[in-house]
Parts: C-alpha cells; structure tokens; sequence
C-alpha cells in the first residue's frame, strides 16, 4: 500500500460497512477497502469513479501499469477470489467464538448462548491512519503549517517521506512550486495554466539543482496525474471562494515575515494586505530567504537578500495584474535594497520612518508612472519618499529657470535678424557720409581757383 500511495496519491479509508465472512474477501479487504476511495484528500463514494468490483480493478490496472509489483499485489487477491467463486465451493467462514454472557451467581441456562463473529482486525489500520504527521521542521527546516506539498494528511505524509528520502535538500524549492500552484488554484487563473506552471517549475529545479535532480523520477510521474485529479482540488477552490461572503481572517502565523531582516517586518506584513491572493507565495518568499541565512553557503549572504529580491519581484507573473499589490512590493524592495544590509542600517532606516510620518504620498501619481523597469521605479520612489514641500519648492523654481532659460534663448534668436538690418543701416549711413565729405573738399577748391583768376585780371 505505502508503493501505491506514494506512486498515485490516493488511498482507500478505513471502514467497517463491508465485512463478509469469507477469509478470502476480509484479506481484500484489508489490502483495499474499496467501500470509500479518497481522492486528492477527499472522499467518493465508489459510485463516482466505478459502478462495480471489475470496474475499480480495471481502474487499477490502467492507473498501475507503471508498477508492476503493485499490480501484482493487488490482482493476485482478486484472482483468488474469482476463483473461488468460479468453483462453486463452499466459502469458508471465519471462525465463531462462542460468548457465555452468564456469570458465576447466575443459574446456567439451558439454551446456547448467543453466537456472534469475531471483529475483523482494523486496529492496525486504525494505527496507521493515526501515525503522528512527519515533523518538516526537523527534516528540512520548514514548520508544517507553512508546508504547501500534498492534498490531505495521508498524501501529504507520502510526498514529505518521498522528498526526505530522494532530495531532502531541494524541499525548500518544491515547497515554493507547491505554494505557487496553491495560490493558482485559489486565484482560479486555469487549471491547466496553473498545472503547467507547476510542473516547469519542478522541472526546472531538477535541471538546474543538483539537489533537486534525485526526484527527477518523482516528478515526471506527478504532473500527469494533476490533470484528473487535480480538478476535485481546484473545484473546491472555486466552490470556497463563491461560497466565501466574508473573508476569514488570515492566521497571524501564516504570515511569515524575514526575521534575519527583523527592522523591515513591518513593511512585508503590508504586502499580505495589498497582495491578497498570494499569502503562500510572499510566505515561502520569506522562509527561503530564512533558510538561505541559516545554511552554510559558500556564496555571501547579500546574495540572499537578491534571492528574495528576485522571488518577490516574479510574483507579479503569477498573479492577475494588481497596481496595489505592486506598489507595495516595490515599496518594499526599495527598503530592502537601501537599509537590507544589516543593523548598521537600522538608525538610518528609523530617520526616515520618522520622515516619512510627516509626508504624505501622492499614490496615484505614482501608479501612474509605474513600469517594468525597476531601476526607473526605484528612483521615481526615491524621489517621492524624500519630496517635502520645501523639495516641491525646489523643483517649481527648477523649471522655472529652465523655462526662463528656454525664453531667453527664444528671444535672442529673434533679435538676431533685427541687428543684422541695424548693423546694415549703419554701413549705408557711414557711406553717405563719406561720399558728402570727399565732396566737400572738391568745391572748395573750386572757388579758390575763380578768386585767383579774378585777382590776376
């Protein structure tokens, strides 16, 4: 059973309803308990997936074909059982055991006490079913209610004991697919996209983590099943959500924050409030960045700040689009790019909350001018965050001198063709007035030449 519930996540419940007195059907039983199927954590009744005994075994031997031992171990039980039937013998009952309900006081009756059968033997399923849950803290770091792989305790149970005993240093990677494609569901984006996305992100941590590649096996054998039984999973979702009049409040201990970055917890929390339709993926954003300070790496720890830079930045891919929910991750970054450093940054980083008390922030301008470019939103919000009145102040006079400037060489420009005409009428000018005194001179002499004559005479 543990190879069938491993391989296809399902398993069958435990019940008492069906409990025949054939030895042969009791160990059927006990391998199968085929009253009550459960699917992706949920119970059907058989009726929802076969309508008799033939049609749930062929439902095994499809669903099995890829493990042989299995089929094995489930089809040779049921070959007895046929063949028992196909012989016409007797089925052998099990075995009675007399109750004498009479007591030493008593006088003994004369008539037989009453005979009951014995009770199938369950307890060892009843053991089973209440194993205690694997404790992920101790096995890879990661407190259970943050643990997002599986669907129901048994499923749940089985993934975490696969991871743990293939790649139990890549769980903290899977655990992030698997919150990805919780939020996808809940988000009601497609199934189909959300079980692609899901499986490229497995597949992609196999390829590239060298921890991850030990599951490669496991996760090629996953992502087929998503589409049947993922559907029950992801209906669910959409019942929830329809069905939802009020929000219930999201558990204070859901909202994991980065407590190697304690003097930037107050801003993260403000991202569940914006973003929320991804409360697993912010959660697993900031346990990663936890576990990425608490291993020993051989790279530094500011990278990584810039792998939850990255991982809170790609969240806008996985998400219908949000400005608020942008705003508030950008806000964020920008925090953690200026004073993520370390606690040589926390005076810094109280200044400006102190700051910040006194300003307010025009939200829509910057909705506005919000792109993809993160380099150009950081600096617009470096720009805003510092703005005071007297920095508005500064910028009016700014473009005011700029404008003033801009006029000025408007006005130059156009006076240049007035001095050109001036210029050229001083040039005619200086040119009459050469002329009128070369004249000059020529009539004197003239008139100094007739007085001469006249003397002479």
């Amino acid at each position: 059973m543990s190879d069938t519930s491993d391989s296809f996540g399902y398993r069958f419940a435990n019940t008492n309803t069906w409990a025949p007195h054939n030895e042969t059907f009791t160990l059927l039983r006990n391998f199968w308990n085929i009253f009550w199927i459960r699917v992706e954590g949920k119970q059907y009744k058989p009726s929802t997936h076969c309508t008799s005994y033939f049609q749930l075994l062929c439902l095994h031997i499809q669903v099995m074909d890829q493990n042989f031992s299995v089929f094995l171990l489930l089809v040779l039980p049921s070959v007895v059982v046929l063949t028992q039937f196909g012989s016409g013998e007797e089925p052998t009952t099990q075995e009675i055991v007399p109750v004498d309900y009479s007591t030493p006081e008593d006088p003994v009756d004369d008539t037989e006490p009453p005979v009951v059968d014995s009770i199938p033997k369950v307890e060892e399923e009843s053991v089973v079913v209440a194993e205690e849950f694997p404790d992920t803290e101790k096995l890879f770091g990661i407190p259970n209610n943050l643990w997002r792989c599986g669907s129901g305790d048994f499923v749940t149970k089985s993934v975490i004991g696969h991871i743990n005993n293939t790649c139990p240093l890549a769980a903290a990677e899977f655990n992030h697919c698997c919150a990805v494609h919780d939020d996808c569901y809940d988000g009601q984006r497609g199934q189909k996209h959300c079980d692609r996305q899901f499986c490229e992100c497995l597949e992609y941590h196999v390829a590239t983590d060298p921890n991850a590649a030990n599951c490669g096996k496991f996760t090629k054998m996953v992502c087929p099943l998503l589409s049947t039984y993922g559907r029950f999973a992801y209906d669910d979702s959409r019942d929830a959500k329809n069905s939802s009049v009020t929000e219930s409040p999201v558990p204070a201990e859901s909202l994991k924050v980065p407590t190697q970055i304690p003097h930037l917890s107050e801003p993260y929390v403000g991202i569940y409030a914006r973003c929320d339709e991804q409360h697993a993926t912010i959660a697993s954003c900031a346990l990663n960045n936890d576990l990425c300070y608490r291993t020993p790496r051989a790279e530094p720890k500011e990278q990584c700040t810039v792998h939850l830079i990255r991982c809170l930045d790609d969240t806008r891919f996985n998400r219908k689009p949000s400005k608020t929910c942008d705003l508030a991750i950008d806000e964020y970054l920008w925090k953690l790019i200026r004073f993520g450093g370390g606690s040589e940054d926390t005076k810094e980083m109280e200044t400006l909350q102190e700051n910040e008390k006194k300003e307010q922030m025009n939200v829509l301008m910057m909705q506005e001018i919000l792109t993809n470019k993160t380099l150009v939103r950081n600096i617009y919000l470096q720009i805003v965050r510092h703005s005071s009145s007297l920095g508005w102040l500064s910028c009016l006079t700014f473009l005011f001198c700029v404008f003033s400037c801009c006029g000025i060489v408007i006005y130059a420009f156009s006076r240049c063709g007035e001095e050109e005409d001036i210029r050229r009428h001083d040039e005619v000018i200086n040119v009459h007035v050469a002329s009128s005194a070369s004249e000059a001179p020529s009539s004197s002499t003239m008139s100094s030449m007739k007085s001469s004559s006249s003397t002479r005479k």
